[in-house]
């Protein structure tokens, strides 16, 4: 038999190769999937976002202009409906996921409490196992939206989430209102290099409590340079930064509305409040959702950090401290805090990352910074020293001390962000200030270094942190006014570092600035410089050892 070949006709077509045509099958997938979810036809290219928004349809004409503002940032916004289960709106998460871009989700809306009957406009919230804390008291599970972010399911999240959490579309339009201002904001002045502590007391004993406050202290606020400003409040009546207790929670809210880049509490907290200040036998709130109510920050509005138990709970079925003070007008921008009970250990973990990462990474982002620390406070080998010194510590006095991974994982579960994780964070251009030669109490000192901007410049001679200015023995508690008085004005030398102080116009590049050194100071002091300028703002720091000049030595006798 003879077989006949016929010729091979060219018709210029290929077939793609397995892996692309998967590929593109997967693609098409993808984009009838995003379509069902209700994603506009001439959003064609959003079919690959990096922001995904799970909110309900009464919200979506208010967050419209969050909308338009995000996508003329560059960002590709895909919007999804609410559904009816964590489960179905974590499937959603996934599916956009698929697509290899996504970042971030934003969740709109409360979560619904307990047996409510209309739900529609709530996005649920995700309730995860607890382990470590329910042996405190805690419930069985945890209200995480977390495992939203978590794509692979091994806790840690792999996107950037937070809620802005509204139960009307006039609440969801004050916080946008109150983003793009935060954002667009022109003011560039010291509140952006201020850090505001409040620390409450943890109850053990007077010796305990100094040491909780002297490690938290120095494990937070020892990672940020010398060029900021940090201030501590403490509820601890024996501590020189404590205030009068009758006024702590007046000093506390003056504090808010003169504004700062970042407000921290740690301590214990409740569902509508935060701890109390105890002396004398009475007890004077530190801060509760009826007096966030009175905050004015004015353009000034603060990231508030509160590392403490409950004040997160946004699952409850009242607003939680946390709800309250994003959906204030004038309150903090965001909020990040715990939903449950919270752990010493974790939270000092979870906080020792946050202010690294802030520093070392600048991340342009809220959610860059948290997704960053959650997945470092996730994994056993980071932390350095830090970490290592945290371990130890644990290791000696905490119940837990064999279960620290897992501790440090329900953290991760427990904060959650109330507020938008794609808020741009600002970061200061960099002064370049050159270390200064000998200085002498009562004498002057050159400073000499670069600027990137122009602007008006601030040079401050300041006490190193952990330097307590002035030191203060009570060893019993008095209300009397005068008491009182005295009380405030230690309260506020403590927090008064500066010794020197000059303001001058400066032009960008070189400078050289004179600045004063007091009568009286001696030891190692930090020279810091600001710069506001009118588009960006810059600071610096560097260090100085004051040193008394010598006695002059008696000349020698003569010899006859």
């Amino acid at each position: 038999m003879v077989e006949h070949k016929l010729p091979k006709l060219d018709t210029g077509v290929r077939f793609p190769s397995p892996a692309l045509f998967a590929t593109v099958i997967r693609t098409l997938a993808i984009y009838f999937a995003v379509a069902a979810l209700g994603m506009p036809p001439e959003r064609v290219r959003a079919a690959a976002p990096d922001v995904a928004v799970v909110c309900p349809a009464s919200f979506r004409d208010a967050l419209r202009p969050w909308i338009e503002y995000r996508r003329e940032q560059g960002h590709e916004v895909a919007v999804l409906p609410t559904g009816k289960t964590a489960l179905e709106v974590r499937q959603q998460i996934r599916i956009i996921a698929e697509t290899g871009r996504l970042r971030y989700v934003l969740l709109v809306g409360d979560a619904p409490a307990a047996n409510e009957r209309d739900s529609t406009h709530r996005v649920p919230a995700p309730q995860v196992n607890a382990t470590i804390n329910v042996r405190f008291g805690s419930e069985p599970t945890i209200a995480s939206d977390n495992w939203y972010a978590d794509l692979d399911d091994d806790r840690a999240p792999d996107v950037a989430i937070g809620r802005l959490t509204c139960d009307s579309s006039d609440e969801l339009a004050k916080q946008i209102q109150k983003i793009i201002r935060y954002e667009t904001n022109r003011d560039f002045g010291l509140w952006r290099r201020e850090i505001r502590f409040v620390a409450g007391v943890g109850g053990f004993s007077p010796i305990t409590d100094a040491l909780i406050e002297s490690v938290s202290r120095q494990l937070i606020v020892g990672a940020l340079p010398a060029s900021y400003c940090c201030r501590l409040t403490s509820a601890n009546w024996r501590s020189p930064f404590c205030p009068p207790p009758p006024a702590f929670s007046r000093v506390i809210q003056s504090g808010l509305n003169d504004g700062c880049l970042f407000w921290v509490y740690m301590g214990h907290g409740h569902r509508q409040q935060l701890d109390c200040v105890r002396a004398g036998g009475e007890q004077h709130a530190i801060l509760d959702t009826r007096e966030i109510a009175n905050l004015k920050c004015g353009s000034a509005n603060p990231i508030a950090i509160l590392l403490a138990c409950y004040v997160g709970a946004f699952d409850g079925p009242q607003d939680s401290l946390a709800e309250t003070m994003l959906r204030t007008e004038e309150g903090p921008v965001a909020v990040l805090s715990g939903s449950r009970v919270t752990m010493p250990y974790g939270m000092a973990v979870f906080a020792a990352e946050l202010a690294d990462e802030f520093v070392g990474a600048s991340p342009k982002t809220l959610g860059d910074l948290l997704l960053a620390a959650k997945r470092r406070t996730a994994d056993p080998e980071a932390g350095g020293a830090q970490r290592t010194l945290l371990n130890f510590l644990a290791r000696t006095a905490s119940p837990n001390h064999d279960e620290l991974d897992e501790e440090r994982m329900e953290h991760v579960a427990l904060f959650n962000l109330m507020g938008d994780p794609l808020l741009r964070l600002r970061h200061p251009l960099s002064v370049e200030l050159a270390k200064p030669g000998k200085a002498t109490p009562g004498a002057e000192i050159r400073l000499q270094g670069n600027s990137p901007l122009a602007g008006t410049a601030t040079f401050e001679l300041a006490a190193r942190r952990g330097q307590t200015p002035t030191q203060v023995n009570r060893h019993a508690y008095s209300n009397d006014v005068q008491a009182l008085a005295r009380m405030y004005e230690a309260y506020q030398k403590a927090n008064d570092a500066c010794v020197s102080r000059t303001v001058v116009p400066l032009p960008s590049g070189a400078f050289s600035v004179a600045l004063s050194v007091p009568p009286g100071v001696s030891g190692v002091y930090d020279v810091r410089v600001f710069v506001r300028g009118t588009d960006a703002y810059a600071q610096g720091s560097t260090s100085l050892n004051v040193t008394p000049p010598q006695p002059a030595r008696p000349a020698p006798a003569a010899q006859p």
